[in-house]
């Protein structure tokens, strides 16, 4: 085989060259190709750039440069940048930095002149060749506009032998950047939005606002208004902010104006000092239109900052979201399973369900009296006008019968007494649906009537849906001197009318093996109230609870 004397290294090519086989090129022998130690290079930035996250006159602007150098930079070194004119931030000999070295973080300390327009920052580590590092680090904007700044950069590491210098370099900028220092920018909205909680109408709807400007939006020296909601049915003079009981807004219906101060709550930092505040959230509740809308509001946003003699004013913005149309229909959705499928066997069905509507208990209230419940009764009826009901020649103890109209869920009593011996002292409460008065009545509850002026209100019970009450009274305070009268100012029952409760009907069901119209509900306790009629015993106590059961449905209340 054809072999190749030694010679210098100049090309991993081997070739044919006069008929045998040579190295390419003519170099003299055993001379590698190639020059090493020269020294040649200079020290220099391979990477230098800048870029800054505010540009609002008079604002604190977070300045970040991004360095990487072709030579070991080594503790001690002092990185100088220049050019940082015109700002309105003070001689500092302790202006914070952070940064991070090959993505580990670090935190230091930098010298400020602002005659001089640069600072000063003292390696307190080395830096290996190629490795990047960036320093961050916060001053106060110019007053007003002027011509951006180029900021340079330049390195000293004056205790190596020979010294080590890098040479001003000038930091890139962002391309279409107006970097650095100018203040060309002025207070506003970066973004706004609103989304709302339901699309149902004359449901409370709560609205969720989310603003982020570029400026921060101090807590108690800011004020927000938000203008154009209109639509809702909203009329008190105050809105809580945030469901808050302690922080609310100025609301003017008309025009649908809310203006309320920022609240340390509504940043989204856990440390207001140290985060920029220029990002808030907040909510507010309001009661949607009771039709549908087809054009959403035009809803506009502006803050008004004030502190110190010192302030500023960002325009109205466009808040982006459609709200407040009511065109949402209320829907339900549910699943079902079942325990077992074997025959004969008891089986316990299970029915989740899910709402886009509150399914809540009716809003209880004092039912305002009538005289139509017993037109012989008017005077104790009609509590606008406080009179006393008399009640002579009667036998104890009395009934006094009341028809309130259409049937109505109630939970309790309330009897003004009378100050006079005869004056109702022990009363009972029955009640019965039937046209008829029957034979025998279901008692839901009693109370003691103090001999005064006062209203006096029965223990809550659990709820009794009926239309026809009785109420008994059994003595007066002074049997002896009125064996055969009573007095009282004022009745009144505490509930609703059964109209207004959330039934919830489970159809498709096959005949239960009970003959019984009802069925037992077990679990169904809910955040918002218990679902079943309670299952009323004889003596007037409850045991659980239970839905009606008719013609293949279940029929069951929220309690």
């Amino acid at each position: 085989a054809d072999s190749i004397p030694p010679t210098a290294v100049y090309s991993a090519q081997v070739v044919w060259n006069e008929g045998s086989k040579k190295w390419r090129g003519d170099l003299p022998p055993n001379k590698a190709q190639g020059e090493i130690f020269g020294a040649s290079l200079v020290y220099r930035w391979t990477q230098v750039e800048v870029e800054e996250q505010n540009a609002v006159a008079g604002q604190k602007n977070l300045l970040t440069f991004s360095l990487a150098s072709n030579a070991l930079l080594l503790q001690g070194g002092a990185i100088t940048i220049s050019g940082l004119s015109g700002t309105a931030e003070d001689d500092n000999q302790n202006l914070e930095i952070i940064g991070t070295v090959g993505g580990a973080p670090f935190a230091d300390v930098g010298v400020f002149s602002n005659n001089l327009g640069t600072l000063i920052f003292t390696l307190d580590f080395d830096v290996p060749v190629g490795t990047a590092f960036a320093l961050t680090f916060s001053l106060k904007n110019p007053p007003s506009e002027q011509v951006p700044v180029s900021p340079t950069v330049e390195l000293q590491l004056v205790n190596e032998i020979p010294p080590i210098l890098i040479p001003p370099q000038i930091a890139a900028k962002t391309s279409g950047a107006r970097c650095c220092l100018s203040s060309f920018d002025r207070p506003r909205l970066i973004t706004a939005t609103v989304r709302e909680s339901t699309t149902l109408p004359d449901e409370l709807n709560v609205l969720y606002f989310s603003l982020h400007s570029n400026v921060p939006l101090k807590a108690a020296a800011t004020t927000i208004t938000i203008l154009g909601m209109r639509n809702t049915q909203s009329g008190a003079a105050t809105l809580p902010i945030s469901n808050s009981s302690s922080l609310s807004g100025a609301w003017l219906q008309d025009i649908g104006r809310l203006i309320f101060p920022v609240d340390v709550t509504m940043f989204d930092c856990s440390c207001i000092s140290s985060c920029s505040q220029n990002r808030i959230t907040f909510s507010v509740q309001v009661r949607n239109p009771l039709s549908r809308k087809e054009v959403a509001p035009r809803l506009l946003v502006r803050a008004v900052f004030a502190e110190n003699n010192a302030g500023f004013e960002i325009p109205y913005s466009v808040v982006s979201g459609s709200v407040l149309q009511s065109q949402g229909s209320p829907k339900l959705h549910a699943a079902v399973f079942e325990s077992s499928n074997v025959r004969t066997q008891l089986n316990t069905i299970t029915v989740s369900l899910f709402a886009n509507v509150e399914l809540s208990t009716c809003a209880h209230s004092w039912l305002p009296s009538s005289p139509a419940w017993n037109p012989a009764a008017a005077e104790l009826l009609d509590n606008s006008a406080v009179t006393r009901l008399i009640q002579t020649g009667v036998t104890f103890p009395y009934n006094l019968d009341l028809d309130l109209g259409e049937v109505h869920r109630v939970e309790s009593v309330s009897i003004i007494g009378y100050d006079g011996g005869d004056g109702v002292e022990d009363v009972e409460i029955y009640f019965w649906n039937d046209a008829v008065v029957p034979a025998a009545f279901s008692r839901v509850g009693a109370l003691v009537v103090g001999q005064s002026a006062l209203p006096f209100t029965a223990a809550r019970w659990p709820a009794v849906h009926a239309r026809r009450w009785r109420v008994r009274v059994i003595r007066n305070h002074q049997m002896v001197l009125y064996q055969t009268q009573f007095s009282a100012v004022g009745l009144a029952f505490f509930g609703c009318k059964n109209a207004q409760t959330t039934v919830i009907r489970i159809s498709n069901l096959p005949t239960p093996t009970s003959a019984s119209d009802t069925l037992t509900i077990t679990g169904v306790d809910t955040p918002y109230g218990q679902i079943g009629r309670p299952v009323r015993n004889a003596d007037g106590s409850t045991t659980g609870f239970s839905g009606v059961f008719r013609d293949g449905a279940l029929e069951v209340e929220i309690y």
